[in-house]
């Protein structure tokens, strides 16, 4: 039992969108790859209940739930699609955060290697008809990429096996246990796609203007050192007299996404605080990930609409110069279009979708920007503009660089380019 939780012998389960069905779990269910850590809290909601005489007694009132907090190697994309997020279609990445999920935490009593042992010596925490309620992302230089994720549900079960056991999922109504089995698969790690977590192999494309006398984008960029953003879900819980559990725990819209990034400071550019003021439609980032083998876009998370909510400049003897910047969204529904919250892998529909159309305006020539995904280049005045290692062209369609260039000796003010 000493050997319990150690290293190697666990692995993390998570369960398809149908937490009834058992054959269907042993079908959908998959690995969560690169598990850092995993922890299970149980709440039990207790009502003091005491009268004049002194008797009485502290009862639990409302069934007790449980939170599954869990952090993982970001690994292409391939736990967001398991996890709930919506990945490589049109809608936002939320659309899916109503499904419920069974989670299984398993430990190897035979202290072998979960990932391809292939037994049922096993004990299993078998995590019942879990919502998210928390999504976080972090990359810094130096460091992997991680994401950190919290679940809530509705049971827990601690099971021998992993093979024909109880689904730990719950009538609602009158809160017993459904009858329902399963089998978990076979764990499986494909370690090649933790490529994806150096640093080296993340690119950052921000809008410009997005920061104050700060460049964010291009060859001028600020150095940035660290770049985090969380989701946060809240949930409401849908009650009803004579049922055991919430019939629903729906999305409670608006969901608000924090962004935050800290850079070295290596110049400023001329700029002016009401401008801030007087243009705040918000700004689009792209985050993408390469595979380690050349590929630019192996996974993409896409923020339209983002807010600048502060923006810190510091400055200190013996260290280098310093800017962080914070930005907010709140998403009112999955389906406007901004703000929101897109997540695309390779091959998938993001190829084709790119931002709404966004004109940037330059005060002078040369300069570069840099969308970080596909787009559709029309110059609607100014100078011509040239697309990476591609010549001078007027529209094209699927670059991610421009680079707006003086024609002659003159100088362009008011360039005008919209990115559709």
């Amino acid at each position: 039992m000493d050997d319990f939780l150690n290293f190697g012998v666990q692995a993390l389960f998570v369960g398809g969108a149908a937490p009834y069905s058992g054959p269907f779990e042993e079908i959908a269910t998959k690995t969560i790859e690169g598990v850092q850590s995993a922890s299970i809290s149980l709440t039990y909601p207790r009502s003091d209940q005491f009268g004049w005489d002194g008797g009485g007694n502290q009862e639990i009132v409302e069934r007790p739930f449980a939170q599954l907090d869990y952090s993982y190697f970001f690994a292409s994309g391939l736990n967001e699609r398991n996890i709930g997020l919506t990945v490589g279609q049109v809608g936002s990445a939320l659309a899916g955060m109503n499904t419920e999920r069974n989670y299984y935490l398993v430990a190897n009593e035979a202290h072998q290697d979960q990932n391809g042992y292939r037994g049922w010596d096993n004990k299993v925490l078998a995590f019942g008809q879990g919502v998210m309620t928390n999504y976080s992302f972090s990359a810094a230089v130096g460091q992997p990429s991680t994401v950190s994720a919290t679940v809530q549900g509705l049971n827990l079960l601690i099971q021998n096996s992993g093979s024909g056991q109880l689904l730990p999922s719950v009538l609602k109504q009158d809160g017993s246990q459904w009858t329902g089995v399963y089998t978990l698969p076979f764990a499986t790690g494909t370690i090649q796609n933790y490529a994806d977590t150096a640093p080296g192999n993340l690119i950052l494309s921000f809008n410009t203007g997005c920061a104050l006398g700060a460049v964010l984008s291009g060859n001028t960029a600020c150095p940035l050192q660290s770049f985090r953003f969380n989701v946060d879900i809240p949930r409401g819980s849908i009650k009803d007299l004579g049922w055991a559990y919430p019939q629903n725990r729906p999305v409670q819209w608006p969901v608000t996404i924090g962004i935050s990034a800290d850079a070295y400071l290596n110049g400023l550019q001329t700029d002016a605080l009401n401008r801030l003021v007087c243009s705040d439609s918000g700004y689009d980032f792209a985050v993408g990930f390469r595979n380690g083998c050349g590929s630019l876009d192996d996974f993409q998370f896409r923020f339209l609409g983002a807010k600048l909510d502060s923006q810190t400049f510091s400055a200190q003897v013996g260290g280098l110069n310093r800017v962080s910047f914070n930005w907010s969204m709140k998403i009112m529904d999955v389906n406007r279009a901004t703000p929101n919250f897109y997540a695309f892998s390779s091959g998938s529909a993001y190829q084709s979708i790119a931002f709404p159309q966004v004109e940037y305006t330059a005060a002078l020539s040369p300069v570069e920007i840099f969308f970080g995904t596909s787009a559709y280049i029309t110059v609607l005045s100014g100078p011509t503009v040239m697309v990476a290692n591609s010549g001078y062209v007027a529209n094209t369609a699927d670059v991610s660089v421009i680079r707006i260039t003086e024609t002659g000796t003159a100088l362009y003010e008011d360039i005008t380019v919209t990115v559709t």
